[in-house]
């Protein structure tokens, strides 16, 4: 079936089964943990199959049971299967030094405990880094604990637009929207607080016309001494469209 949703070029959802990463450093090389929200391991619900050597997974590939140990430089790619049936997009990474400093949008902190959903970009079929978009759709805000400022260190974010289609009612009215400084929104930087002033921000101008994720271009964090919470939000001019972090990645 997905094979056939494939081949007539449909853009169906694979949230469910699509691969999702937890990558650091060990002793070894980068760890790596995938997983997704079908149940691991059951073939009528899914497992999830990889290559270690850039060629896509196919049934015949290692199956994924525990934690891996990769080295630097290598690329992993990973899909879910129903049997002989791919279920899923091939979710890829190329695992190097910078690949730690990635945090997504599943190991970023939700600000608030509103409506939270997985979603998808409806675009070119790129898989986001982190499998399906976390995202509070009343607050599409983020919190990233501890970082160190103390450098004013360099942010790279990849967003992406995604529909606002949501029948809620009478609670669309409370999510926030109008107050955008730009024709197409931003990506605010917040220290110590999500309700403190926006201390620096990424414009969403370059995204614009995509359906997919676009990684936006980078940006230096204020330098504030020591480590601090930083809260990521997007301030935009209207409902749609809804606008989700992929991730960000903060370092030198």
């Amino acid at each position: 079936m997905f094979n056939r949703y494939r081949a007539f070029g449909l853009n169906y959802s694979d949230s469910v089964f699509a691969p999702a990463a937890l990558i650091s450093r060990n002793a070894g090389g980068y760890a790596v943990i995938l997983s997704n929200q079908a149940q691991s391991g059951a073939a009528a619900a899914g497992e999830i199959r990889y290559t270690l050597d850039g060629h896509e997974p196919t049934a015949q590939s290692p199956r994924y049971d525990a934690p891996l140990t990769v080295p630097n430089g290598a690329e992993i790619r990973a899909a879910a299967f129903v049997g002989v049936d791919q279920a899923s997009r091939t979710w890829a990474r190329h695992i190097d030094a910078g690949t730690t400093l990635r945090r997504d949008s599943h190991s970023l902190e939700r600000c608030s405990n509103g409506l939270g959903l997985l979603l998808e970009p409806i675009g070119n079929g790129v898989v986001p880094a982190g499998g399906p978009l976390a995202i509070d759709i009343m607050n599409p805000c983020w919190i990233d604990r501890g970082v160190d400022l103390s450098d004013g260190p360099r942010i790279v974010a990849a967003v992406a637009p995604l529909p606002f289609n949501f029948e809620i009612g009478a609670d669309a009215a409370k999510i926030r929207v109008g107050d955008a400084r730009t024709a197409e929104g931003e990506l605010e930087f917040h220290i110590d607080g999500c309700d403190t002033p926006a201390r620096g921000f990424l414009t969403l101008a370059p995204a614009a016309g995509s359906k997919a994720v676009t990684t936006l271009p980078a940006q230096v964090l204020p330098r504030v001494p020591g480590k601090h919470d930083l809260c990521l939000r997007f301030a935009r001019p209207r409902l749609d469209p809804m606008w989700a972090l992929d991730w960000i990645e903060i370092g030198e």
